[in-house]
């Protein structure tokens, strides 16, 4: 891992772990950099040592998740923590200056690590970036992170970087005063030396910064009453936020604010205690398998696109806030060239407006140079007819959700484009077999589901219908990697996997405002559950005419279990359930409530825990069922998707490692007295009934460690 050498005076330190593309802190990390750091010690002729990595496109991404996993105490938790601790104290208190040569990823561990050097210096890469991610995790930092980076940049800004995990490029960190220097890769190592050179610098902060940095420091950080401020600010915002339901944000506060008045031996026990507490939780747990699933699907999906990997142009039809959020990631993230077609000059302006909208906003946020942003969007090209789509590989289309219209697009596309382009529907319901059914080349037809708002929401669900093609199921994934996309590949039936889903959970919401429960109640108990926003609140968000043809049309196909008692007709009336302010929800549209023809004989007042049990048991029963059908390949498809496409609590791991953590008898048991209560709409599936005899798991224990479990076909 570890590989050191000498020149001109100054020590430099290669980490290279072998094997892998990324530097990780694993289990070898400690002897060995104890080891080779005995060595460095005794070295009587450096002035200094510069630290760099040998990966391409990483310094060091943070601790070995996998190895994580092994810990079955808080014991053994928190002595990772001090090993960790020890090895950075080493790098603090050494007689030599000590420099971080940063190039590509400095994650978790890898930011804790350049945090005890005295000088960090980065490169101008993209790829590179700082971060504090183990919040996303369940955790905190683990190896005296906690400690100092509060003090090199101030209490704002570290507790900004470590409740959000959110990473600093280069120009930010430099702003921080987290790095000193940034320079162009090809000079990194040799801008470094010149630091190593230099004496160390253990000044706490602000040596980087201006002015008005140096106020606020004296404002906040070195008195009392300032920090007790910032620490109430953040405590108040991260609770409005997480409502509670995740302890690390919380731990995370309460060390920060203790440790200013320890001493630092204190402080960093502290943090390995709560280090470990918290890697032993269960949403710690869930985080981690989560996080560990997503790679492991990432590779999946990568491997299936790099052998049709040849995607040159794509087109997409349709200039509404989808097709042009499809378009815009199509011409920035994946930059790729992109015919954008609609009836009329009028809609192509409005959606080439919208497209450039979200571009503004990329430069604004820094997700895009301004240069780079305004040179990829050059890349849409609009169109009224079909020029131009002869070059098209993929087209995707983007209209309305309506049968015929979609079946004609695709029998337009076969005299203007090539013969063996892919056809891509961004339908959420309609089965792809439907829209297909009439086309000569109906293995060239997949379904390719994107959320909204498209360049935020980061699933893509690809629709593999029955008679698809591996080769246009792989141009899809090829295209929706990149894009930047999660992507889950589900089975062809009505309503795929999270439309499915979404409208049992929806339209038993909309049941139980039927029956009386006031609907900004409804949305407050299922925020309360983790969810990041209320059913009625993210109808209005899908558009509540959307919502009602899409519960329309699942009634139609799958029956009773999607028919609400509610008047869908006087639903589609509505313009909002909520009045809005600045693009917030502030209270309840009661006009529009009123037209909803709930008969007061009926009403009620549900207890919260009733309405959650309701909404939540919809949600994961029909999960189950989607496995039962194989619409959904294995829990870890169902998890994943549930997540990013819907928003399902990320601490709970999505709807099936709920139930294992719930436990399948107990779900069993609140679906039967469901059942009695309700109806059939909440019978236990089959695969319920079965493993609640011997309480059996979807995820084996040593499977959820490894982010896998058994898949599953479509058949």
């Amino acid at each position: 891992m570890f590989q050191y050498s000498v020149k001109n005076n100054i020590g430099y330190l290669l980490i290279d772990l072998e094997g892998s593309k990324v530097n990780l802190l694993n289990a070898s990390f400690t002897d060995q950099f104890h080891k080779v750091w005995d060595k460095i010690e005794k070295e009587s002729d450096i002035n200094g040592l510069v630290i760099y990595s040998g990966k391409k496109d990483n310094f060091i991404a943070g601790a070995d998740i996998n190895m994580l996993q092994q810990c079955q105490s808080e014991e053994e938790a928190a002595h990772i923590s001090e090993q960790a601790q020890t090895c950075f104290d080493r790098i603090e208190k050494s007689a030599l200056t000590v420099v971080a040569a940063i190039h590509g990823a400095c994650a978790g561990g890898g930011l804790e690590l350049a945090l005890a050097c005295d000088f960090r210096v980065v490169s101008n890469d993209k790829k590179t970036k700082l971060s504090a991610p183990e919040v996303t995790l369940g955790l905190i930092p683990g190896g005296g992170g906690t400690y100092r980076l509060p003090r090199l940049i101030g209490l704002d800004e570290s507790l900004s970087m470590m409740l959000t995990g959110k990473a600093q490029n280069p120009e930010m960190a430099k702003r921080q005063g987290l790095v000193d220097e940034i320079v162009s890769h090809s000079i990194l190592l040799d801008v470094a030396t010149k630091f190593a050179y230099k004496p160390q610098n253990k000044a706490p902060r602000l040596k980087n910064t201006n002015w008005n940095d140096w106020a606020k420091h004296k404002a906040i950080d070195s008195n009392t009453f300032g920090r007790s401020l910032a620490i109430k600010q953040a405590r108040k915002q991260m609770l409005k936020k997480t409502r509670g339901l995740y302890p690390a944000p919380k731990k995370l506060i309460e060390l920060i604010e203790k440790s200013f008045d320890l001493s630092v031996d204190e402080a960093l026990s502290l943090e390995r205690k709560i280090f470990g507490e918290l890697l032993i939780s269960w949403q710690s747990y869930n985080l981690r398998g989560l996080f560990l699933a997503g790679q492991e699907l990432a590779k999946e999906n990568k491997k299936a696109s790099t052998k049709h990997d040849n995607i040159n142009q794509i087109g997409v039809i349709g200039a509404g806030l989808m097709g042009s959020g499809i378009a815009y990631i199509s011409a920035t993230s994946a930059n790729l060239p992109v015919r954008f077609k609609d009836l009329n000059e009028e809609k192509l302006s409005m959606g080439l407006k919208s497209a450039y909208e979200l571009l503004e906003k990329g430069i604004k946020h820094k997700k895009i140079t301004d240069f780079e942003g305004k040179k990829r969007f050059l890349n849409i090209g609009p169109t009224i007819d079909y020029s131009g789509f002869q070059k098209a590989d993929l087209v995707i289309e983007a209209v309305f959700e309506d049968l015929s219209l979609k079946q004609k697009i695709l029998s337009e596309l076969r005299s203007h484009c090539k013969k063996d382009f892919v056809f891509a529907t961004n339908t959420s319901a309609i089965p792809i077999h439907e829209i297909a059914k009439d086309y000569d080349k109906q293995s060239h037809v997949v379904g390719m589901h994107y959320f909204s708002p498209v360049h935020k929401m980061p699933l893509l669900e690809i629709v593999e219908g029955k008679t698809t093609s591996k080769t246009a199921l792989n141009h899809a994934i090829t295209v929706g990697l990149k894009q930047g996309k999660k992507i889950i590949v589900v089975g062809d039936s009505c309503g795929f996997y999270t439309t499915r889903i979404l409208t049992a959970f929806l339209t038993e919401a909309m049941q139980i405002l039927y029956e009386g429960a006031p609907l900004e109640f409804i949305d407050e108990c299922i925020l309360n559950l983790g969810f990041p926003m209320g059913p009625f609140e993210l109808i209005d968000e899908i558009g509540i005419d959307v919502t009602v043809k899409i519960a329309k049309f699942m009634k139609e196909r799958m029956g009773d279990d999607f028919n609400p008692q509610i008047d869908l007709e006087s639903v589609q009336n509505i313009e909002k359930f909520y009045e809005y302010e600045k693009g917030k929800a502030k209270k309840a549209n009661e006009k529009s409530v009123e037209t909803l023809q709930i008969p007061s004989s009926g009403s009620r007042n549900p207890a919260a825990g009733e309405i959650q049990g309701r909404c939540l048991n919809r949600f994961v029963r029909e999960s189950v069922l989607c496995l039962e059908e194989n619409v959904i390949a294995s829990p870890r498809d169902g998890d994943i998707g549930a997540i990013y496409g819907l928003g399902f609590p990320p601490f709970e791991g999505g709807p099936f490692r709920y139930i294992d953590r719930i436990g399948a008898r107990d779900i069993k048991e609140s679906l039967d007295k469901l059942q009695k209560t309700y109806g059939k709409r909440f019978k236990a599936p089959k695969t319920i009934e079965e493993m609640s005899k011997d309480n059996r798991t979807f995820y084996d224990s040593e499977e959820i460690k490894a982010g896998k479990e058994k898949k599953r076909k479509f058949s």
